[in-house]
């Protein structure tokens, strides 16, 4: 296993995440989706990408 280079001006941010109970049922909704349709789900990232922004402005 390598590592990941980060590419310039880009923060690459690896910590535990915390999945709510809400979050996981979604995440399982969505693979049981995929298995029977060979589709992807469109989801509303946004929630997530925002909390990405307040993990990197802790620092």
């Amino acid at each position: 296993m390598g590592y990941i280079k980060e590419p310039e001006g880009v923060d690459l941010i690896v910590a535990p995440s915390t999945f709510t109970a809400q979050d996981r049922q979604m995440i399982s909704n969505i693979i049981a989706n995929y298995k029977k349709t060979r589709t992807f789900t469109k989801v509303n990232t946004l929630p997530f990408f925002q909390g990405a922004e307040k993990l990197s402005k802790q620092k």
